[in-house]
């Protein structure tokens, strides 16, 4: 099942200072979980198990609270995030403090 869950216009749950002519998308918070590397754009595919459903009467809007259990597939739809002349992020301190040790 695939559903597209992106919002424009009046109906729009937009941030504060954001325009609703742009698209808005619902989020999902990542915590505590190692580096993922993650691409800009892609799929993702998870184990969750839901935590808890609520529906607002008024607007029949949903809100799920689910625990993610694993990322089961991660695959990049465009170009993969842009890193720096060092590669990956976790290695530029490292590769900074190298070069700072060089100059002295």
């Amino acid at each position: 099942m695939s559903k597209y869950l992106g919002k424009t216009g009046p109906d729009c749950p937009c941030p504060v200072g954001m325009s609703s002519d742009n698209e808005h998308f619902p989020q999902i918070y990542l915590s505590d979980v190692e580096d993922l590397d993650l691409p800009d754009e892609g799929s993702m595919t998870i184990k969750f198990k839901l935590r808890r459903e609520s529906e607002d009467k008024k607007t029949g809007r949903c809100t799920y609270d689910v625990d993610v259990i694993s990322i089961e597939d991660i695959t990049a739809s465009g170009a993969k995030r842009k890193t720096s002349e060092y590669g990956k992020r976790g290695d530029n301190l490292d590769k900074l403090r190298e070069e700072s040790d060089e100059k002295e």
